[in-house]
């Protein structure tokens, strides 16, 4: 027990490029290898969940990351960000799509979304992901299986009690597909309701596995603005689960996206605790997180506590 508790919630993973599949004009899988993944967490049988990695990406074409982040130092961060960006590359949010970690040489699969723009260009994962080859290496920092800290993972539902459910919104622009897919694949049938997805066009709709009781809705923007048909079909859905009125909708405090992170997550309930019926997780650009934070909790009344809002990306700005 002791060593659990010592040990760092993150481990740096030294991987290389193993295949890359594009599955649409929006989204290309890469499959990463690496014999140190073994000692990443994946959640078990719980799947990876929405299980966030950081994503080291490499300053320029051939250009290789530099030398193993120690992460038992607590001013890691700070000495990379002290490193010439030359040098030391981008660092990049993702959520491990699945991982196979007892292949004979543990993979792990990661969805990069490709916003590019009509001149191929884009930030610098979407560059490098768009121009990915096999053999290229890079760092993932991820979840360390030694550590018993859940790093990572936002996606904390409620345990439904013998022969009870409960209700699931999932919601999200396409950054949250991965995770959303993930989470769909590892639930039970206690596990109602719906999962909407806004996805840029037609062509990057993908088959979803998710069990009977879980609806899967794939929205096309398609020209649209963007969160326009995720916030009009969140509104409809929560209508159909049957909460309880109320003439007082929960505290709800504006966030300005520009400059706050909106993040807000709940942890699993105590032992004893009681179940809430329902339970929703919404993610993806943070714009279009905070419209639907504030219809659900003061329009419809839902408790801050059954939610978590993750702003994963925000229009127009990169990520350090």
């Amino acid at each position: 027990m002791t060593a659990a508790r010592t040990a760092p919630s993150y481990l740096p993973f030294e991987v290389e490029v193993k295949t890359v599949c594009r599955l649409s004009p929006s989204f290309v899988r890469i499959t990463f290898c690496g014999a140190d993944l073994v000692d990443f967490r994946d959640g078990g049988s719980l799947g990876t969940r929405d299980t966030r990695v950081k994503m080291i990406i490499p300053p320029g074409p051939g250009a290789q990351t530099p030398a193993r982040i120690d992460v038992t130092d607590p001013g890691w961060y700070r000495s990379w960000l002290a490193r010439d960006q030359d040098v030391r590359g981008h660092m990049r949010t993702y959520t491990a799509r699945s991982a196979r970690l007892d292949a004979p040489i543990p993979e792990l699969d990661i969805d990069f979304v490709l916003h590019l723009d009509e001149h191929g260009g884009g930030g610098p994962a979407t560059v490098w992901a768009a121009n990915a080859q096999v053999g290229q290496r890079l760092t993932v920092l991820g979840p360390n299986r030694h550590s018993d800290d859940p790093a990572g993972i936002e996606f904390r539902p409620p345990t439904p009690a013998p022969g009870t459910h409960v209700q699931l919104l999932l919601a999200g622009d396409e950054t949250a597909l991965p995770a959303i897919a993930a989470i769909l694949e590892t639930l039970t049938d206690q596990y109602t309701g719906a999962a909407l997805i806004e996805m840029p066009s037609v062509e990057d709709i993908q088959p979803l596995t998710a069990p009977r009781g879980m609806q899967v809705i794939l929205l096309a923007r398609a020209g649209l603005p963007a969160g326009e048909q995720l916030q009009a079909a969140v509104a409809q859905r929560i209508s159909t689960y049957g909460l309880p009125d109320t003439t007082s909708p929960s505290d709800c405090p504006d966030i300005d996206v520009d400059s706050d992170i909106l993040w807000e997550t709940q942890s699993d309930g105590a032992a004893g605790a009681t179940v809430e019926p329902f339970y929703a997780w919404i993610a993806g650009e943070a714009a279009i997180v905070r419209d639907i934070r504030r219809s659900l909790v003061r329009t419809h009344g839902v408790p801050r506590r059954q939610v978590a809002f993750m702003g994963y990306w925000r229009r127009g700005r990169a990520e350090t």
